[in-house]
């Protein structure tokens, strides 16, 4: 991270938002030197946004991403699955998901696809 710094990064900045699209839920906006925490998306997408509207020129930033292998889901239904699929899946993955719904109901999984 090497972008102009200012006052809520209104200049330079890189803009992280939770979805597809520009109006999705706000995870950040960074600029300066300081390297944020990691940012996880509650979804399969990332919105990021890289602004320069300074005079100044710094080197930018880098970002690296992973797709993440299991999680908590709190949700009534929804999908899983292994990291790069329909792809191989990489060696040495450990995915765990803690799935929670509401009291009184059950979890049912129905698998659309298999192959180990």
């Amino acid at each position: 991270m090497d972008l102009y710094r200012s006052h809520l990064c209104w200049y330079d900045h890189v803009e992280i938002r939770d979805g597809y699209w520009r109006k999705a839920p706000l995870k950040g906006r960074f600029c300066g030197d300081k390297l944020p925490e990691p940012i996880v998306s509650t979804d399969s997408r990332l919105w990021i946004e890289f602004r320069s509207s300074s005079n100044w020129v710094g080197k930018g930033f880098s970002a690296a991403y992973e797709a993440i292998c299991g999680g908590e889901v709190k949700k009534d239904n929804g999908q899983i699955q292994s990291p790069n699929y329909p792809d191989d899946y990489r060696p040495n993955k450990v995915c765990v998901w803690k799935i929670t719904v509401a009291q009184g109901y059950h979890v049912g999984l129905t698998f659309q696809s298999f192959e180990v």
